[in-house]
Formats: C-alpha cells, structure tokens, sequence
C-alpha cells in the first residue's frame, strides 16, 4: 500500500527547531557540537532547541540572541519565521556567546538575566 502526497503540506510551516537548524547549517556551516561552542552552550542544548525542546524564560532568550547574533539572523525570525516590520535586515555580530553576552552586560552573578539585543 503506497502512501498518497498530503494535499496541504505546501501549507506546513517549519517550527522553530527547524528554523535553529536551518539558520545553523546554512549560515555558519558548523556541526552541532562546534555551534555550541561558538555561542557558548553545550551541545545537547543546540540539538534540544532543534528538536524544539526549548525551556522558556530568560535563558531561552538568551540562548536565542546568541543563535541568532552568531548566525546573523534576527531572533523574531528564529521565533516565528517572519521578518520585523519594514524588512529589518539580519543583525550582525556574529561569534558572540552567550558568556560574552551575559558577563559584559551584568557580570558574573548575573548569568541567567535576561538580555535583548534586538
């Protein structure tokens, strides 16, 4: 018995694990474990958000400003898969890590507070 296309998967969106992982490959071309790295989180955290494990509060966003300064990206796009109003293009700045992000803005007691970079 074959299976018959699905007429409305041209209407599927890819998710936000899809779009970590599309952004990842395409932009900086790096393995799971050498992305990690780049922005400063463990490899099992890159592939959770890609199979769109993510936690939520601050460190989500933290980990997705990083994801998407390093793969120069916006973060709305990663979240949603659109654009900022007016066409906004990618911010730049990549490479930065989280650590780096977190430590200059408030230092080291303050790891886990939220931090927009948008």
């Amino acid at each position: 018995m074959t299976q018959q296309p699905h007429e409305h998967y041209a209407d599927l969106q890819p998710s936000i694990g899809d779009r970590l992982r599309i952004s990842r490959e395409r932009r900086t071309g790096l393995d799971q474990a050498a992305f990690a790295e780049l922005i400063g989180v463990s490899r099992g955290t890159v592939s959770n958000y890609e199979r769109d494990r993510l936690p939520g509060g601050p460190r989500q966003r933290l980990v997705l400003n990083a994801w998407a300064a390093a793969c120069k990206v916006t973060r709305e796009w990663l979240e949603t898969g659109k654009e900022e109003e007016g066409g906004t293009p990618p911010n730049g700045g990549g490479g930065a890590t989280l650590r780096t992000l977190v430590m200059g803005a408030y230092g080291p007691e303050s790891r886990y507070r939220e931090l927009s970079l948008l």
